[in-house]
């Protein structure tokens, strides 16, 4: 007669851990079956994941490029908005200082020049505008501002001018400075050469926009400004008239920078479209990734309700047998 080797102890851990797998195959069928997806992806592809791993690698590459053309557009849409901006207090200055006429007064000379400064000083705020912490307009040094702020732009002018009297002097130098490398590049741009924007929105599909304050736009925006604090810088030293005539300079300027704004919101623009082009593309690749991806891991239902009938007999099974080995006793077999 044989003798079984297993002890009550060994034979309770041994139903214990088939219990447990039996428990655990029926919460995974019953996911499946609720889900529509398979549970252990590796096992239904019998361990050949390559394709399935090529997707879900290819859709968090789709993510992130769907994060940077978020960022990218928002950083576009900021930079509209500064231009905007810039553009309402041009105009302003253009039309304070036009009325400036030979029969102006000194006070209304005066109080002209002090609005228009007004404006010229937040238009560097705008030139200096940042997004998300980058500088919006100093091309990849996007730490720090783009120009120097407006009391240095004034001192710089004021160094500029020192001991010119005349409006068309002043104008011939500060003219001279702003095309001139070692002068407005050199003292007032804080940036570099760098691209404003660089961003890949899709696959195949990389947005740059290569726009800085160093540019001839900005500095054709700026001049008009430039013009004004000279004209206030040397007005003791000037007879009115010249003043006059160096601030009417200045509201022409304002003027003929209107369509370096338009320039400027047309380089943005064409950017915005790339990005918005970028963002579909991207979002039909998603799509499509995302088709392949439920091909690959969506489970059939006739199949998986099969294995879950399957699994809950097994579980009725293996507590029926365990309930009658718990009967078992020498008092109940004698």
């Amino acid at each position: 007669m044989s003798i079984s080797q297993t002890g009550d102890l060994s034979q309770q851990l041994f139903l214990r851990s088939q219990t447990a797998q039996i428990k655990t195959n029926l919460q995974r069928m019953t996911a499946t079956m609720s889900s529509g997806l398979v549970q252990d992806v590796p096992s239904s592809l019998k361990g050949d994941t390559r394709e399935w791993a090529g997707v879900v690698h290819s859709l968090k590459q789709s993510d992130i490029y769907a994060q940077g053309a978020n960022f990218a557009a928002n950083k576009l849409s900021a930079m509209q908005e500064q231009i905007e901006q810039a553009d309402i207090h041009r105009q302003n200055i253009a039309e304070g200082l036009l009325t400036i006429t030979p029969a102006s007064t000194s006070s209304n000379i005066k109080f002209a020049g002090q609005t228009a400064l007004i404006d010229f000083k937040d238009i560097i705020s705008r030139v200096n505008a940042n997004y998300s912490g980058d500088a919006l307009f100093a091309g990849t040094e996007v730490s720090g501002a783009a120009i120097v702020n407006f009391s240095e732009f004034q001192n710089q002018i004021d160094i500029l001018t020192a001991g010119h009297t005349t409006s068309d002097e002043i104008i011939t130098t500060i003219d001279a400075w702003f095309d001139d490398p070692t002068g407005f590049q050199a003292n007032i741009y804080l940036g570099d050469a760098g691209a404003a924007l660089n961003a890949r929105v899709a696959s195949n599909k990389t947005v740059g926009l290569e726009l800085n304050a160093a540019g001839q736009e900005f500095r054709n925006i700026l001049k008009s400004g430039a013009i004004v604090s000279a004209a206030m810088s040397r007005g003791s030293e000037m007879r009115s008239t010249e003043t006059a005539q160096l601030l009417r300079h200045g509201g022409v300027s304002a003027i003929a920078a209107g369509a370096d704004i338009a320039l400027l919101q047309a380089q943005v623009g064409v950017a915005e479209i790339q990005v918005e082009a970028g963002v579909a593309q991207n979002q039909a690749n998603t799509i499509g990734l995302n088709i392949a991806q439920n091909a690959i891991v969506s489970a059939d239902p006739y199949e998986t309700a099969t294995q879950l009938q399957a699994v809950q007999l097994q579980l009725e099974m293996h507590f029926a047998v365990t309930a009658r080995l718990a009967r078992l006793s020498l008092a109940n077999y004698l």
